[in-house]
């Protein structure tokens, strides 16, 4: 843990270094972001041949309701504005909605907030996690331009170091999750992993491990829709993911700047590359127009943006991240706010976590053991605060993640 902070400072101290804050100009990129991008085996996924679109517009809107206040959600309450007319949410039931237990706090791990909900007329179950919405989540983002070997040092594949950390603290919390929603005890699980920005991230790492641990076991159908997902991993990982039968749709909303992190440096050791496949929204005036893209990295898709050429300047960050929150139409900034409560209004959620202990530890027979914490009102105010990529977040993350890119 020691050493994960050391490498952020290390971060921030290059920042100070170079002179940068966010009042100034950001240094240019290389010339094409493409240039820098490794060679990966070929894509052997064909999950654009077949898109169910109307499962798509669902799906980003179950992503962007994940920001919005958890008890709008359990019970489901999604406004006639958004969901009016929807016969697909008409029989989705909200399991369970689960809360960071110390969203304030300044750690590598935790800050993830997801939901687990099933289809009752098809059985489906739905598994959403949240994106970027508070200081836990942005130090997830920076840290995870630091690569690390994943599941285990010995292995080939590298993760994001942040997105590995925070994937691995709520991990068993989610299989508690969905093994209680009636998923993990059936013979056949019809699972949907869905995640918007971060959340993306961490919808990919949840079907990898599940595919290779839990899915192999007991015949998972395990499906991902991510939508502005950064790049998780090095080719290895890639490969991997796209061998364990995972059907898998990454949508990249047309300059969206966020799947162009973290970047891809071969002579530093960043590596990273994107999961297949893509579909790229190519068309800012038409939200559903979109291109196919079967190869890795395609570069007739959302890898010929030069990304640094749209981002000189962190103070126009509302520019920067406009296609980010909005995808298919529906705009972020504004997505909760006929939602009830707000977000401002959001009382405590009784169903937050903890830190995962490790298996070794054995839980103490006293009555102390159990104290009510968690169902204690936080005297802090609520973070899960509107505009959900707030200027004192996402500026400061695009300032260190250009001091590597550019």
């Amino acid at each position: 843990m020691l050493y994960r902070l050391l490498l952020v400072i290390c971060c921030c101290i290059l920042v100070q270094l170079l002179g940068l804050s966010t009042s100034e100009s950001l240094p240019l990129c290389p010339p094409a972001d493409a240039d820098h991008i490794p060679t990966c085996p070929p894509s052997t996924q064909t999950n654009t041949a077949n898109i169910d679109w109307e499962l798509v517009n669902n799906s980003i809107i179950m992503c962007y309701s994940s920001y919005c206040c958890w008890s709008s959600l359990y019970p489901w309450t999604c406004p006639d504005s958004i969901c009016g007319g929807n016969p697909f949410f008409e029989t989705l039931e909200v399991k369970e909605v689960v809360s960071p237990a110390d969203p304030t706090g300044f750690s590598f791990k935790g800050g993830l907030q997801y939901f687990v909900a099933n289809q009752t007329d098809t059985g489906t179950f739905y598994l959403v996690f949240r994106g970027s919405d508070d200081k836990v989540n942005w130090l997830t983002d920076l840290a995870s331009l630091i690569p690390e070997h994943y599941p285990s040092s010995n292995d080939p594949e590298k993760v994001g170091l942040g997105f590995k950390d925070a994937w691995l603290d709520v991990k068993q919390h989610v299989v508690a999750s969905l093994r209680d929603s009636g998923c993990v005890e059936r013979s056949s699980c019809n699972l949907v992993i869905l995640g918007h920005s971060l959340g993306g991230a961490i919808a990919t790492l949840a079907a990898y491990d599940f595919a290779y641990e839990i899915g192999t076991q007991n015949f998972w159908d395990i499906n991902v829709m991510t939508f502005g997902s950064p790049r998780v991993g090095n080719c290895a990982f890639q490969s991997k993911y796209e061998n364990a039968g995972i059907n898998s749709l990454r949508f990249v909303n047309y300059n969206d700047t966020i799947p162009h992190y973290p970047y891809s440096y071969p002579h530093f050791g960043l590596e990273y590359v994107h999961v297949n496949e893509e579909v790229w929204m190519d068309n800012p005036e038409s939200p559903w127009q979109n291109v196919t893209c079967p190869t890795t990295e395609d570069p007739n898709c959302s890898r010929s943006v030069n990304i640094c050429s749209l981002v000189y300047n962190v103070e126009h960050i509302n520019e920067t991240l406009w296609e980010h929150r909005r995808y298919m139409g529906y705009d972020l900034e504004t997505f909760c706010d006929a939602w009830v409560p707000v977000i401002d209004q959001c009382p405590p959620n009784p169903q937050n976590y903890t830190s995962t202990p490790t298996v070794t530890e054995t839980p103490t027979p006293t009555p102390s053991a159990t104290p009510n914490v968690t169902v204690t009102p936080s005297p802090t105010p609520n973070p899960f605060q509107f505009p959900i990529i707030s200027q004192n977040i996402t500026s400061n993350w695009l300032t260190y993640i250009n001091v590597w890119t550019c």
